[in-house]
């Protein structure tokens, strides 16, 4: 055993939970040396586990933990000697991990922020801070003794990615987090006085900036329209770049416009002097007829309704899946001078909802309709187009004030004379107020009586009525607006008189803060907020709101008329419609710093309308189906969750209630009775409940006529579903014999069939086939001619005879075998001679099923014995012949009905190979050669007395040795002289002939001398 080691284990630094190997390759040593490993001081026992040996010797320790740290020795021995190698040793550290990672931040500008990141490790781990793509803010920004980034007076630039990163000597982590700075909005340029001449142009220039960026908009100080970039006022207009240009000045003009730049951090403003006008105080435009809903085939016209009215002239515009409809560009569309959409063509992408918004001077009014396009083929859809407009009622008179208070106002009005093609379904009423701006709002719908109180309205506020009659077609023409109508005041709030232009300065540093909104219903919005700075000098404040929904910019207002106010609840917004607030505070006309912007959803309700377009079609006397279509899109209220169906019978008993999904918009009544009269509603779901239903459609399921048609019963039988399941069961039965019959066809024509069977020509010798020449061998033999007609045939084929024309038997043996068959009861040996006698003539069929070959041994009819059979034959189904069944006489006269006896199962097979000539004397003649000498006695004894009368011819003069095969009247063909054939004895046999049940010789008797 060499002293030097061929590899020595080197000590290493594993972290815990990782693998750990030591090398080690022994010295050279006979034998080769083992090796061990000690661990300070004690054996290492390697398993297959944890720790395993390796097969050159290296030790692998997986999934290391501290108590593997140690020193570590290779020891390498044989039985000269042992070696150990220098220790190694193995350290555990810990790779670093995080204790708290850092976190993302967002801040406004000018502040300062901390990310913490603490880390342990072992060793202790060293954290660095790096800005992913982009450098530290140098000088304001440190490292604390914990770990923690300190970044002071933060600009926008410091916008980025803060990576924290600890390290050790056995790995690294790192985790990062995401630095936002919001900057209030600040202007790059403010608006200047402005003085300009009469018809004059006037330009406030307003550039802000912020992160994020700030919505910048205009508005006249004490008016409450609101003007953003790229929108136009009749004679003002605010480009992209937040400039507001003043066309056509008038003397009214004067007065401060205010640039106001908001964001969710907070609002800036800024103000410019000139002398300007508000717009006029009127309702924004009415939209005399809406499109309605409808479901039309494909390929063809749909028109949708938008008559708009009001002062100055409103422009209608169209909006589809609240985008606007770009008509020019598509030539399908076209919208007509009346606001009126036509589409040409319908194709399938042509289905949504359309809007028509009718716009002026004065404010916006949108009417949403929906529009389904579907195969005219699918049976499945009711197709129904907007109604002719002369169908429906017309307008109520103008509504009259009967009663106000503080938060309500009654109205009346009369019903018109034209009443429309249907019956009336109601009124609905709609106000606008001008002190609220919040467009038409819908008050009630299909309000029955010609009377009606609107409530929950503001004090002091200033309103305007329209009313609509409508009935089963649609919805009518409005009525003549009513005179303004103001609610009763509150309790007046008195402030001091202040100079305007010290309120402007005071008012600039005044900040309000919206801190929360919140939803209270699907109808109320509880606002909260603060005020930092001279709320002295606020006498209320505008909430501001749009919806966001329709991606309109059009602010509605609200005014609060208390300074110290820190909270409100608005009521009478949409249901289920998300919108955006912010507040300014004002002293009379002069307005303050608008505060942030926030944005709740009001909660969802239940529909405010129910399903439209219900209708029932009658398929047949037990079934009808329910068609209807969802309410319209401003009646939802929330997110449809599907449709409940009430079916009842004869206006009381409920036949129906079931509920679908929101995609359903048919169903399918079944098990409806003959002569009952059924109502059906439908009422549309949301996640709150159901809306109200639906009038209910009459429908009556009439009965059959009676037909004297044969047809017609024929008709009504082949429709029911047992007539179905019966022919389907009756269809089934047939298929399923014709396949057995086709099945048993083929197994027949199978057994039938003629397989590959073993074929030998008549000069073949290479067959063998030796005679059966034993003691009880049988009188005569049928030869098998080895031609192919051995196959099945159909013809009859001759019954076989002996060959034999001499008389073999004795005769006094013969008369005495006749006697005794005769009275059937002779002595013993008599009786044993017949038996024999029935062997010797009994031929037995059998059928070779493995060759296809058929070989039947029949009795001759022409025996005398009447022991023996009665020699009648008939014929299988093949055309063969069977013998019909033996008749056996015993002692007592009586039929035996045993079975035959199958010599065949009891013979021996034939050898594969033929007997040679081995074992013969020498000089033996042919006809002895491999003859038993039993058989050699026998032929000596017989060849004078016997079968001079059998000619054999047994060899052809071109062929094989064959033997004759007995011609219908018995006689022999014969060629020759069967004397001087060498096989002319009927008792020696060639040795090619096969033994066995496959020998077709019968043996013959010998004749007593």
């Amino acid at each position: 055993l060499r002293d030097e080691f061929r590899q020595l284990p080197k000590s290493v630094r594993v972290a815990v939970g990782d693998t750990a190997t030591l090398e080690c390759v022994p010295p050279r040593g006979h034998p080769e040396p083992t090796v061990t490993w000690f661990k300070d001081g004690s054996q290492v026992q390697p398993g297959p586990g944890r720790v395993r040996l390796l097969g050159n010797g290296a030790l692998l320790i997986a999934d290391v933990r501290p108590a593997d740290q140690g020193r570590y020795v290779c020891r390498a021995a044989n039985m000269l000697g042992t070696r150990d190698s220098p220790p190694a040793l193995i350290s555990v550290h810990t790779k670093p991990y995080f204790l708290r990672v850092p976190e993302d931040v967002t801040t406004l500008a000018e502040e300062s922020v901390e990310f913490q990141c603490r880390v342990d490790g072992d060793p202790k781990p060293t954290v660095t801070w790096r800005r992913r793509d982009g450098k530290m803010p140098v000088g304001r920004a440190y490292v604390q003794e914990d770990k923690t980034l300190h970044i002071k007076s933060v600009v926008p630039a410091d916008e980025g990615t803060y990576i924290c990163e600890a390290e050790n000597i056995v790995g690294s982590v790192s985790a990062s987090a995401t630095f936002t700075v919001h900057s209030r909005p600040t202007f790059r340029l403010t608006p200047q006085d402005q003085k300009v001449g009469l018809n004059g142009v006037a330009k406030f220039d307003c550039l802000a900036t912020g992160n994020p960026p700030p919505s910048v908009f205009w508005t006249r100080e004490g008016n409450q329209v609101l003007m953003f970039p790229g929108k136009s006022h009749g004679r003002f207009s605010v480009t992209h770049e937040g400039t507001l240009i003043i066309s056509g000045v008038r003397k009214e003009d004067r007065g401060y416009y205010v640039c106001s730049a908001l964001s969710v951090v907070g609002s800036s403003m800024a103000k410019g002097h000139l002398e300007v006008t508000a717009l006029a105080d009127l309702p924004p435009p009415i939209i005399r007829l809406g499109p309605a809903n409808q479901t039309l085939p494909l390929h063809t016209a749909a028109q949708l309704s938008c008559e708009a009215a009001g002062t100055p002239k409103p422009t209608v515009q169209w909006l589809y899946n609240a985008s606007p409809l770009k008509v020019g560009g598509r030539p399908r569309f076209t919208m007509l001078e009346s606001g009126t959409l036509q589409i040409q063509d319908l194709q399938m992408m042509d289905s949504g909802a359309y809007t028509c918004k009718a716009s002026s001077e004065s404010g916006e009014t949108s009417w949403t309709a929906s529009l389904t396009v579907e195969s005219p083929h699918n049976p499945n859809v009711n197709f129904h187009r907007s109604p002719d407009p002369s169908t429906f009622p017309g307008p109520p008179s103008q509504p009259v004030v009967v009663n106000t208070t503080e938060t309500s106002i009654a109205l009346t009005w009369r019903r018109s004379e034209k009443v429309g093609a249907s019956s009336l379904k109601g009124y609905t009423i709609e106000y606008y107020s001008s002190d609220l701006q919040s467009g038409w709002v819908l008050a009630a719908h299909r309000v029955l009586a010609e009377t009606f109180t609107v409530q929950a309205l503001r004090p002091d506020s200033r309103y305007i009525f329209i009313v609509r009659a409508e009935n089963s077609h649609g919805l009518g023409v409005p009525s003549p607006a009513s005179e303004t109508i103001r609610t009763l005041g509150m309790a007046p709030h008195f402030l001091p008189e202040y100079n305007l232009d010290e309120v402007r300065a005071k008012l600039s540093a005044c900040v309000v803060t919206l801190q929360d909104i919140r939803a209270m219903s699907s109808t109320a919005v509880k606002l909260n907020w603060k005020i930092q700075g001279n709320k002295e000098y606020v006498e209320g404040f505008y909430i501001r709101f749009r919806d966001m929904s329709g991606g309109s910019q059009k602010y509605n207002m609200v005014t609060v008329l208390n300074g110290g106010a820190l909270s409100y609840v608005l009521n009478g917004l949409k249901k289920f419609t998300k919108y955006e607030f912010f507040l300014v505070p004002f002293y009379r006309s002069v307005e303050g710093p608008p505060s942030n912007s926030r944005s709740v959803q009001t909660i969802e309700d239940v529909p405010t309308a129910p399903p439209d377009s219900v209708e029932v079609q009658v398929l047949n006397a037990t079934t009808a189906t329910i068609f209807w279509s969802p309410p319209p899109p401003q009646h939802r209220n929330g997110r449809l969750r599907g449709y409940n169906v009430y079916v009842n019978g004869n206006s009381s008993d409920l036949h129906l209630n079931k509920s679908t999904n929101a995609t359903t918009n048919t169903l399918t009544l079944t098990n409806l009775k003959t002569g009952v009269t059924y109502d059906a509603r439908v009422v549309a779901l949301t996640t709150v409940g159901g809306g109200p239903a639906s009038s209910p459609v009459r429908f009556k399921i009439e009965s059959p006529a009676p037909s004297t048609s044969l047809s017609t019963p024929f008709q009504n039988i082949v429709t029911q579903s047992w007539f179905i399941a019966l022919f389907g069961c009756l269809l089934l039965v047939i298929v399923t014999a014709f396949v057995l019959l086709l099945m048993r066809k083929r197994r027949l024509e199978h057994a039938k069939a003629i397989t590959s069977v073993p074929v030998h020509k008549q000069e073949d010798i290479s067959v063998y086939a030796p005679l059966n020449c034993g003691i009880n061998a049988p009188d005569y033999a049928e030869v098998d001619t080895h031609n192919m007609t051995t196959f099945y045939k159909k013809d009859l084929p001759s019954i076989p005879e002996p060959y034999a024309t001499t008389t073999l038997i004795n005769p006094s043996l013969q008369k005495s075998f006749n006697s005794s068959a005769k009275d059937g009861r002779s002595g013993s040996s008599t009786e044993e001679g017949s038996r024999k006698s029935d062997k010797a003539f009994d031929l037995e069929l059998r059928r070779t099923s493995e060759d296809g070959i058929t070989d039947r041994l029949l009795e001759s009819d022409k025996l005398a014995s009447p022991a023996s059979d009665s020699g009648s034959y008939t014929t299988d189904e093949y055309g063969m012949p069977v013998k019909k069944s033996r008749q056996k006489f015993s002692r007592g006269g009586a039929v035996s009905k045993g079975p035959l006896m199958n010599w065949s199962e009891i013979i021996p097979p034939p050898p594969e190979q033929p007997p040679s000539d081995a074992g013969s004397p020498p000089n033996t003649p042919a006809s002895l050669r491999g003859a038993s000498p039993h058989t050699r006695q026998l032929k000596q004894k017989l060849q004078p007395n016997g079968a001079q009368s059998v000619h054999n011819n047994l060899r052809g003069a071109h062929g094989p040795p064959r033997f004759p095969v007995p011609s219908p009247k018995g006689s022999l063909n014969q060629s020759s002289n069967s004397l001087g054939s060498p096989y002319a004895d009927p008792y020696q046999g060639p040795p090619f002939l096969p033994r066995g049940p496959r020998s077709l010789l019968r043996p013959l008797q010998p004749q007593q001398p």
